[in-house]
């Protein structure tokens, strides 16, 4: 039977709430959250066996069910969070229901699997360098990577923490919108209803696109333009002087940063346990333990000088339209090199809003000119994204909302919204 993604049944509800916004929705958690009384297990049998039970919840949980919602399950995360695979040696892989050969994508897999797979309403995960994004475009749901800062992080594992999100999965906009509106801080929300005049289209990013997905990606955009009162296609995000290495440097500057990062939160455990890890994953925590100080601190500069160049380049009238990931998901028989270089491919889209802590929604487009259905009969979808300024989330949502209505559904009416 496939693995669908649940590490552990739960059933944690208040019974009576402070409000009754998510009143009956079921929603599972990333095995990173803290859990009042259940140990955290990070995807690693060892770093379970090491750690005590949480005395309290992260706050993001008592939001949730504070609002009506209930915790159904504890879900499966790739080993420390450090993979866009959505592959577990110790616990397996989790079902993609789109394409069942096919890795679901990581690191919050297994709460992806559970929204596809309809077992639960919505789930959180987290999203450093892409692990909420890459899953929602695996497996054909939505999903917001938020401002950074803007949802709390408290209670939740680290990984890199000048980057660390709470991202949220949901199957449709709505959905998304719903659960954002109930834990997206006061401070953090820019006017929900403020309507973005001009689209920039990121033409070096799907200039990464696999052939077979650019027909239906060029058909999007074609839906999504009019929407706009203006659509301008930009080659170069950044001026050469600032990026001469373009989205590859942008990579590396990311790396140097959450690389020493990492390190720095789960080093010397990792010296001290010496846990049984997956061999890939191995691999780059011995990256991570080789990134130096100063490299991070030189890769801060051009950080804050590129956040600057985007709160100009977008202010309150402009989001980036880029595809989510560059291709379907790899098989589950890929081997290492492959998925490394699937890996560094999509960080190369998903670096954009991690550097710049910029909120990015992912909307499920149907692949209709590839024509591949899923073994429920639907045609398969990838991921569109786009991204708008700090603390615009809401508004992104309903602009993101807006525009799938123009996309083109897959026979059955199956769209993002």
């Amino acid at each position: 039977m496939a693995f669908d993604g649940q590490i552990k049944v739960l059933d944690l509800r208040l019974q009576n709430p402070g409000d009754t916004r998510l009143l009956g929705q079921r929603f599972a958690v990333k095995d990173i959250f803290a859990i009042a009384g259940e140990t955290t297990g990070f995807g690693n049998p060892d770093w379970l066996a090491t750690h005590e039970p949480a005395e309290s919840n992260a706050p993001v949980i008592d939001q949730l069910l504070n609002q009506g919602a209930s915790l159904v399950a504890k879900s499966c995360s790739d080993e420390f969070a450090l993979s866009l695979d959505g592959i577990n040696e110790h616990y397996g892989t989790p079902h993609n229901t789109q394409l069942p050969d096919c890795i679901p994508g990581g690191s919050s897999s297994g709460s992806a699997s559970m929204v596809a797979s309809e077992m639960v309403d919505f789930a959180l995960g987290t999203d450093t360098a892409g692990s909420i994004r890459v899953p929602a475009s695996y497996c054909g749901i939505c999903s917001l990577r938020p401002t950074f800062g803007a949802i709390s992080v408290d209670g939740v594992l680290p990984l890199g923490p000048s980057f660390d999100t709470v991202g949220i999965l949901a199957p449709n906009l709505y959905a998304l919108a719903k659960v954002a509106a109930c834990l997206i801080t006061p401070t953090y929300i820019a006017s929900s209803s403020h309507p973005f005049k001009n689209l920039i289209i990121l033409q070096e990013c799907f200039d990464l696109l696999d052939q077979a997905l650019i027909p239906d990606m060029m058909a999007a955009l074609m839906c999504i333009s009019p929407y706009f009162k203006s659509t301008q296609s930009v080659q170069k995000l950044f001026p050469k002087k600032m990026l001469p290495g373009g989205l590859v440097e942008m990579v590396e500057k990311f790396s140097a940063i959450r690389g020493y990062e990492a390190w720095q939160c789960h080093g010397q455990w990792i010296e001290e346990v010496k846990p049984d890890m997956a061999e890939s994953v191995k691999q780059r925590f011995l990256l991570c333990h080789d990134a130096t100080e100063s490299d991070a601190m030189a890769a801060r500069v051009l950080q804050t000088e590129m956040q600057q160049f985007l709160t100009e380049k977008l202010n309150d009238d402009y989001v980036f339209c880029l595809p989510t990931t560059v291709n379907l998901p790899p098989l589950k028989s890929a081997g290492a090199d492959e998925l490394q270089k699937n890996r560094m491919s999509n960080m190369q889209l998903c670096s954009i809003a991690s550097f710049a802590g910029l909120p990015q929604v992912t909307i499920p487009l149907p692949l209709t000119q590839l024509n591949i259905k899923s073994p429920s009969g639907r045609t398969i979808s990838s991921g569109i994204s786009l991204i708008a300024g700090k603390n615009h989330d809401l508004a992104l949502l309903v602009a993101a909302a807006s525009c799938s209505q123009t996309l083109k559904s897959d026979g059955d009416g199956n769209t993002g919204t």
